[in-house]
Protein backbone atom coordinates (compact mmCIF):
# COMPACT_ATOMS: atom_id res chain seq x y z
CA UNK A 1 0.00 0.00 0.00
CA UNK A 2 2.82 2.39 0.86
CA UNK A 3 4.49 1.74 -2.50
CA UNK A 4 1.22 2.33 -4.37
CA UNK A 5 0.67 5.56 -2.45
CA UNK A 6 4.17 6.77 -3.30
CA UNK A 7 3.66 5.89 -6.99
CA UNK A 8 0.28 7.64 -7.03
CA UNK A 9 1.74 10.80 -5.45
CA UNK A 10 4.68 10.74 -7.88
CA UNK A 11 2.32 10.41 -10.86
CA UNK A 12 0.16 13.23 -9.52
CA UNK A 13 3.22 15.48 -9.15
CA UNK A 14 4.30 14.67 -12.72
CA UNK A 15 0.83 15.40 -14.12
CA UNK A 16 0.54 18.69 -12.21
CA UNK A 17 4.04 19.72 -13.30
CA UNK A 18 3.25 18.92 -16.94
CA UNK A 19 -0.03 20.87 -16.81
CA UNK A 20 1.60 23.90 -15.19
CA UNK A 21 4.30 24.14 -17.85
CA UNK A 22 3.70 26.87 -20.45
CA UNK A 23 3.42 26.31 -24.17
CA UNK A 24 5.11 28.94 -26.35
CA UNK A 25 4.30 29.42 -30.03
CA UNK A 26 6.67 31.50 -32.15
CA UNK A 27 5.15 32.57 -35.46
CA UNK A 28 7.16 34.21 -38.22
CA UNK A 29 6.12 35.26 -41.68
CA UNK A 30 8.08 36.99 -44.38
CA UNK A 31 8.31 35.16 -47.68
CA UNK A 32 7.54 31.87 -45.93
CA UNK A 33 5.50 30.85 -42.90
CA UNK A 34 7.33 29.46 -39.88
CA UNK A 35 5.91 28.08 -36.63
CA UNK A 36 7.89 26.81 -33.67
CA UNK A 37 6.28 25.24 -30.61
CA UNK A 38 8.26 25.12 -27.37
CA UNK A 39 7.28 22.97 -24.40
CA UNK A 40 9.37 21.74 -21.47
CA UNK A 41 12.57 22.88 -23.18
CA UNK A 42 11.72 21.03 -26.39
CA UNK A 43 11.23 23.05 -29.58
CA UNK A 44 9.28 21.59 -32.48
CA UNK A 45 9.58 23.44 -35.81
CA UNK A 46 6.53 23.30 -38.05
CA UNK A 47 6.31 24.66 -41.56
CA UNK A 48 3.31 25.16 -43.78
CA UNK A 49 3.15 22.62 -46.59
CA UNK A 50 1.22 22.87 -49.78
CA UNK A 51 -1.58 20.41 -50.03
CA UNK A 52 -1.04 18.05 -52.93
CA UNK A 53 -4.13 17.15 -54.84
CA UNK A 54 -4.75 13.45 -54.82
CA UNK A 55 -5.62 11.91 -58.14
CA UNK A 56 -8.91 10.07 -58.19
CA UNK A 57 -8.63 6.43 -59.08
CA UNK A 58 -10.90 5.45 -61.94
CA UNK A 59 -12.40 1.99 -61.74
CA UNK A 60 -12.28 -0.31 -64.78
CA UNK A 61 -16.00 0.04 -65.41
CA UNK A 62 -15.65 3.83 -65.36
CA UNK A 63 -18.43 4.18 -62.81
CA UNK A 64 -18.05 5.42 -59.27
CA UNK A 65 -20.34 4.41 -56.46
CA UNK A 66 -22.65 7.18 -55.31
CA UNK A 67 -22.90 7.72 -51.56
CA UNK A 68 -26.10 6.53 -49.95
CA UNK A 69 -27.99 9.70 -49.12
CA UNK A 70 -30.32 7.93 -46.71
CA UNK A 71 -27.45 6.71 -44.52
CA UNK A 72 -26.18 10.26 -43.91
CA UNK A 73 -27.96 12.49 -41.43
CA UNK A 74 -27.81 16.15 -42.36
CA UNK A 75 -26.81 18.64 -39.69
CA UNK A 76 -29.50 21.22 -38.96
CA UNK A 77 -29.14 25.00 -38.89
CA UNK A 78 -29.73 25.00 -35.12
CA UNK A 79 -26.82 22.59 -34.66
CA UNK A 80 -24.56 24.79 -36.80
CA UNK A 81 -25.51 27.90 -34.79
CA UNK A 82 -24.93 26.05 -31.51
CA UNK A 83 -21.48 24.85 -32.62
CA UNK A 84 -20.53 28.37 -33.77
CA UNK A 85 -21.59 29.80 -30.41
CA UNK A 86 -19.51 27.19 -28.60
CA UNK A 87 -16.54 28.04 -30.84
CA UNK A 88 -16.90 31.77 -30.12
CA UNK A 89 -16.96 31.14 -26.36
CA UNK A 90 -13.89 28.89 -26.65
CA UNK A 91 -12.01 31.58 -28.59
CA UNK A 92 -12.97 34.21 -25.99
CA UNK A 93 -11.66 31.98 -23.19
CA UNK A 94 -8.52 31.28 -25.19
CA UNK A 95 -7.79 34.98 -25.73
CA UNK A 96 -8.19 35.60 -22.00
CA UNK A 97 -5.81 32.77 -21.10
CA UNK A 98 -2.95 33.55 -23.50
CA UNK A 99 -0.25 36.19 -23.29
CA UNK A 100 1.16 37.65 -26.49
CA UNK A 101 4.76 38.38 -25.52
CA UNK A 102 5.67 39.83 -28.89
CA UNK A 103 3.47 41.15 -31.69
CA UNK A 104 5.31 42.78 -34.56
CA UNK A 105 3.46 43.22 -37.81
CA UNK A 106 4.51 45.34 -40.78
CA UNK A 107 2.33 45.50 -43.88
CA UNK A 108 3.13 47.40 -47.07
CA UNK A 109 0.04 47.81 -49.22
CA UNK A 110 0.12 48.44 -52.95
CA UNK A 111 -2.06 47.87 -56.01
CA UNK A 112 -2.28 47.90 -59.78
CA UNK A 113 -3.01 51.64 -59.70
CA UNK A 114 -3.41 54.43 -57.16
CA UNK A 115 -7.14 53.85 -56.67
CA UNK A 116 -6.75 50.10 -56.10
CA UNK A 117 -3.85 50.69 -53.72
CA UNK A 118 -5.91 53.19 -51.71
CA UNK A 119 -8.85 50.76 -51.48
CA UNK A 120 -6.56 47.93 -50.36
CA UNK A 121 -4.96 50.21 -47.77
CA UNK A 122 -8.38 51.10 -46.37
CA UNK A 123 -9.35 47.45 -46.10
CA UNK A 124 -6.16 46.50 -44.25
CA UNK A 125 -6.52 49.43 -41.86
CA UNK A 126 -10.15 48.50 -41.17
CA UNK A 127 -9.15 44.89 -40.46
CA UNK A 128 -6.33 46.02 -38.13
CA UNK A 129 -8.68 48.41 -36.29
CA UNK A 130 -11.26 45.64 -35.80
CA UNK A 131 -8.72 43.04 -34.66
CA UNK A 132 -6.65 45.15 -32.24
CA UNK A 133 -9.34 45.61 -29.53
CA UNK A 134 -9.89 41.83 -29.46
CA UNK A 135 -6.25 41.03 -28.66
CA UNK A 136 -5.41 44.26 -26.80
CA UNK A 137 -5.72 42.79 -23.28
CA UNK A 138 -3.38 39.92 -24.20
CA UNK A 139 -0.65 42.13 -25.64
CA UNK A 140 2.64 43.09 -24.04
CA UNK A 141 2.60 46.77 -25.05
CA UNK A 142 6.42 47.10 -24.76
CA UNK A 143 6.90 44.52 -27.50
CA UNK A 144 4.03 45.51 -29.77
CA UNK A 145 4.65 47.23 -33.08
CA UNK A 146 1.99 47.37 -35.80
CA UNK A 147 2.47 49.38 -38.96
CA UNK A 148 0.51 49.64 -42.21
CA UNK A 149 2.12 51.66 -45.01
CA UNK A 150 0.95 52.60 -48.48
CA UNK A 151 3.39 52.53 -51.38
CA UNK A 152 2.31 52.87 -54.98
CA UNK A 153 5.53 51.72 -56.63
CA UNK A 154 5.97 48.38 -54.87
CA UNK A 155 4.18 45.11 -54.25
CA UNK A 156 2.09 44.21 -51.22
CA UNK A 157 4.21 42.54 -48.54
CA UNK A 158 3.76 41.47 -44.94
CA UNK A 159 6.22 40.63 -42.18
CA UNK A 160 5.17 39.19 -38.83
CA UNK A 161 7.00 38.11 -35.69
CA UNK A 162 4.66 36.87 -32.96
CA UNK A 163 5.29 35.00 -29.71
CA UNK A 164 2.31 33.57 -27.81
CA UNK A 165 2.50 31.98 -24.37
CA UNK A 166 -0.21 29.93 -22.66
CA UNK A 167 -0.48 27.58 -19.70
CA UNK A 168 -1.12 23.96 -20.62
CA UNK A 169 -3.68 23.54 -17.82
CA UNK A 170 -5.80 26.44 -19.12
CA UNK A 171 -5.70 25.06 -22.66
CA UNK A 172 -6.82 21.63 -21.44
CA UNK A 173 -9.69 23.19 -19.45
CA UNK A 174 -10.83 25.24 -22.47
CA UNK A 175 -10.72 22.14 -24.70
CA UNK A 176 -12.68 20.06 -22.16
CA UNK A 177 -15.34 22.76 -21.74
CA UNK A 178 -15.75 23.00 -25.52
CA UNK A 179 -15.96 19.20 -25.82
CA UNK A 180 -18.56 18.95 -23.04
CA UNK A 181 -20.63 21.69 -24.71
CA UNK A 182 -20.44 20.03 -28.16
CA UNK A 183 -21.36 16.50 -27.01
CA UNK A 184 -25.09 17.26 -26.44
CA UNK A 185 -25.29 18.79 -29.93
CA UNK A 186 -23.70 15.68 -31.48
CA UNK A 187 -25.96 13.34 -29.48
CA UNK A 188 -29.02 15.33 -30.50
CA UNK A 189 -27.95 15.11 -34.15
CA UNK A 190 -27.43 11.33 -33.90
CA UNK A 191 -30.86 10.86 -32.30
CA UNK A 192 -32.51 12.87 -35.07
CA UNK A 193 -30.60 10.87 -37.71
CA UNK A 194 -31.67 7.57 -36.12
CA UNK A 195 -35.30 8.64 -35.96
CA UNK A 196 -35.20 9.71 -39.62
CA UNK A 197 -33.73 6.35 -40.69
CA UNK A 198 -36.41 4.44 -38.77
CA UNK A 199 -39.17 6.43 -40.43
CA UNK A 200 -37.69 5.84 -43.88
CA UNK A 201 -37.77 2.09 -43.23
Amino acid sequence: MVVLAIVAVALLIIVVTVLLMPVVAHIKYSDTFELRLSYAGITIPLEGKKNKKKKKKIKPDGKSKKPDKKSKSKISLDDIIAIIQIGIKAVERLLKSIKIRRFKLAVVVSGEDAATAAINYGRVCALASATYPIIENSLDKKHTDISVDLQYDSKTTANADIIIKAMTLKLVIIALKALIAVLPVINNKNKKGGATNERSK
